[in-house]
């Protein structure tokens, strides 16, 4: 046993993994589904808009945005295989771009049975348009992007519309300029999703936004889509959730790497492509594909559902918002005890929370938790706190501070069940019933990076504000101390 964890052990090392990109072990054989570890809870012209009454319509149309110009272009081919084993039917569309590294071309198709029907190459047009004009005719960039995902809406009719981008992902980091990348402590690159290493282009947090908000209201009369999927590393973010929260419906994503062969598209797409699935039905179909693809194989893969659309009927705001909201409380607390008389004591509390292994559950990029455990350690560390001796009569205002954050804690930990109905996790994670509960969010071990103060979530909520105080100060006592 121990030779073979070793061996295994081995093989991750020598992989070719990185921040953002997805582990590229050997696809594991087919295996039987197992019962359980899974918790439900341009400049081209656009054409006119297809007639939403036509007989053709149908009830999902899948867009999948295959940006393979990169290390990952030659597990391309194994999922182009599965798309094709299930192959547009009555029932749905399966449409996608391949840009693949080596090929020279990029091309759109529906994906039918046992084949591909391609209706557009960005080879048909002059070279010296694509070579003036390559933010267009290749991936990762934010108009080649968004006229794929048009084009492919008014050609392929449907009720629901589900957007999944396949490649490399960083989270809620993103470059600061192309080959001149902040690193992590692990010195590691940093990229965004959708990586193109032959121009150079990138999909940072803010185009995945710009893209679903301009195709919602050009084509979409400003509905959202069905869902959105990231078969990337570390989109399951809370950061990443409130950059599409308004223009999708779920997010099916994975809070740490994934392995290269990503998801299996037979397995999550079989029970669409025969029968009735509601959203919901669908998103946990392909949680449901991720767990029995890996469940014997791997002992650290995740992948959650996001309910972006749920709304409190009290207070007629979604349970996602809501989230956001208690955190913002709960953060503005934290920065008032951090600046308090007893801020070692508090710093202490958050210090443990964050960096002892059994309180904290991070992942391979280091820079982000799991953020139900952080916030059940922290409650309970602050509780403690709280009990102390006479707190609460030497410190009234403190204790009610403490009082403020440890109920924004507790009501923050039941929003996420509300947030993440369906999860799974290896056994890595789910060793411990409260690892790895589905959703992350940033908070670095030493410095924020600077890509951070851009997304929505940053410049709208006080975490971030708690991040750089605990952070400084943090930073400052070290520099005391030595």
């Amino acid at each position: 046993m121990l030779y073979i964890w070793l061996i295994f052990l081995l093989s991750a090392f020598c992989s070719t993994a990185t921040i953002d990109a997805r582990t590229s072990w050997h696809k594991k054989p087919t295996i039987e589904p197992a019962k359980e570890h899974i918790i439900a809870a341009p400049k081209q012209p656009i054409p006119e808009r297809v007639n939403e009454k036509r007989a053709a319509e149908k009830e999902y149309t899948f867009l999948i945005y295959i940006a393979g110009n990169n290390n990952l272009y030659s597990f391309i081919d194994s999922n182009l295989r599965q798309l094709m084993e299930i192959g547009s039917n009555n029932l749905i569309n399966i449409v996608v771009q391949v840009d693949k590294f080596g090929t020279q071309d990029v091309t759109r198709s529906l994906v039918e049975k046992n084949g591909m029907n391609t209706y557009w190459k960005a080879s048909n047009y002059n070279l010296s348009e694509r070579v003036a004009h390559p933010e267009i005719y290749n991936s990762g960039a934010l108009p080649n992007f968004i006229d794929f995902l048009q084009t492919a809406i008014q050609r392929f009719p449907s009720k629901r519309y589900a957007v999944i981008i396949w490649n490399h992902g960083a989270g809620s980091y993103d470059p600061t300029q192309w080959r001149q990348l902040m690193f992590n402590p692990q010195n590691e690159p940093l990229k965004g999703m959708a990586f193109n290493d032959n121009y150079n282009f990138y999909l940072s947090n803010q185009d995945l936004t710009d893209a679903l908000r301009t195709v919602s209201q050009n084509v979409l009369d400003g509905q959202p889509f069905s869902f959105l999927g990231l078969d990337i590393c570390h989109g399951g973010q809370l950061e990443i959730g409130s950059q599409a929260k308004k223009y999708v419906n779920y997010i099916v994503a994975s809070q740490e790497t994934e392995i290269a062969y990503g998801w299996n598209y037979i397995r999550a797409l079989d029970r669409v492509s025969k029968e009735q699935r509601s959203e919901l039905e669908c998103v946990t179909d392909f949680v449901t594909a991720y767990r029995d693809e890996y469940i014997n194989f791997m002992p650290d893969y995740t992948l959650a559902v996001y309910d972006m659309v749920s709304k409190n009927p009290a207070t007629g705001i979604t349970y996602f918002e809501e989230l956001e909201n208690t955190l913002d409380t709960m953060s503005t607390a934290l920065i008032n005890l951090l600046r308090s008389s007893q801020r070692n004591l508090m710093r202490s509390v958050v210090s443990d929370t964050r960096y002892k292994k059994t309180l904290c559950c991070d992942f391979y990029s280091g820079e982000y938790i799991d953020l139900h455990l952080f916030l059940l350690s922290l409650q309970s560390g602050l509780r403690q706190v709280l009990n102390l001796y006479d707190f609460r009569n030497q410190y009234p205002l403190l204790a009610t501070q403490l009082q403020e954050c440890i109920v924004a804690c507790n009501r923050s930990i039941e929003l996420i069940y509300k947030v993440v109905p369906v999860y799974t996790s290896g056994v890595a994670f789910s060793g411990n019933p409260i690892r790895a509960r589905g959703i992350s969010i940033a908070f670095p071990s030493r410095v924020i990076h600077s890509s951070y103060a851009k997304t929505i979530f940053a410049k709208n909520n006080n975490w971030f504000g708690f991040l750089k105080e605990f952070l400084t100060t943090r930073d400052t006592e070290h520099a005391k101390a030595a």
